[in-house]
């Protein structure tokens, strides 16, 4: 897929996220990868338990881990290629219109298009999903604390 993007001038950077589901639903999940309810329904796929699609048919995910912990028992790290985007406050989920993913109003959501541009990575609880984004605060906090720039430390790792 980021070939793809690339071939046809779209964004083609990936990025974390966090998707919120179910134990019941992992099993799918790992055969499968994250589909929208339109790429279920095709292939005859049943969800154990789905939340809502405020924005439209597509695989929802969050930008910070903790946010959505709510819509399942599980949280799923993962790897998201956003493609074209669209801002919810330009007329909601359209991906007719050659976007490939829409960001919520208040950004903290991104809708994806198609299973080919999400990939789940890391499965942890929802609980830890606390656990983590305070772990990632305070590592963040202490390096502003000691003036260390995070960005020139991960390319001296590099």
């Amino acid at each position: 897929q980021q070939e793809e993007f690339r071939k046809d001038d779209r964004p083609c950077q990936v990025n974390i996220g966090y998707h919120y589901t179910y134990a019941a639903n992992l099993k799918t999940i790992k055969t499968t990868g994250l589909m929208s309810k339109a790429d279920r329904k095709s292939k005859n796929i049943e969800a154990i338990k789905n939340n809502g699609s405020r924005l439209g048919d597509g695989i929802y995910t969050a930008h910070i881990p903790v946010l959505y912990e709510k819509l399942g028992d599980i949280c799923l790290l993962t790897l998201r290629l956003p493609g074209r985007q669209l801002s919810d406050k330009q007329g909601g989920c359209d991906f007719a219109v050659g976007n490939n993913s829409v960001i919520g109003k208040e950004g903290s959501v991104m809708v994806l298009e198609k299973a080919s541009q999400c990939l789940a990575i890391i499965q942890f609880s929802s609980d830890l999903g606390k656990a983590v984004e305070n772990g990632v605060l305070q590592h963040l906090r202490y390096m502003r604390r000691e003036s260390i720039d995070p960005i020139e430390t991960l390319h001296e790792q590099a």
